[in-house]
């Protein structure tokens, strides 16, 4: 596994600016390791809900997990407001660095995340192959 690490600066949306920097390093399967920061605001969709919800609030990121590729992300993430009351969901574009947010990202060298329709779910799903060997 390689790590990547690198800082969202305030004002830059965190779904898009993960998926800007997997394309510009080509990573086709990685996961999500650490991220540590705060956003303003927040974009999450709820379980078992279609449409995303808005937290207007400075949220602190308790938690940020899933899959990302070049081909899509699957990310959910917890934010705590100031009191320490919690909310988590799939996260959605629109989600905006506060003041940082420090990411570590592994890759996963020998795979490729696809996303793919799922009848069962409905919604896009992930697929792992492996990346062919190469032959000296």
């Amino acid at each position: 596994m390689e790590c990547y690490v690198f800082r969202l600066l305030p004002g830059t949306d965190l779904l898009q600016s993960l998926k800007d920097f997997l394309i510009k390093e080509d990573i086709t399967a990685g996961c999500i390791l650490s991220c540590a920061g705060s956003l303003k605001p927040s974009v999450l969709r709820l379980s078992d809900h279609r449409k995303g919800t808005r937290y207007d609030f400075p949220a602190e990121i308790v938690s940020l997990s899933g899959t990302v590729s070049t081909e899509g992300c699957h990310l959910h993430m917890s934010v705590a407001d100031e009191e320490g009351r919690v909310i988590g969901g799939h996260v959605l574009p629109g989600s905006m660095v506060y003041t940082t947010a420090e990411i570590i990202i592994g890759e996963l060298p020998k795979l490729n995340f696809t996303r793919q329709p799922c009848s069962l779910s409905g919604y896009n799903e992930l697929v792992v192959t492996k990346k062919p060997t190469e032959r000296s």
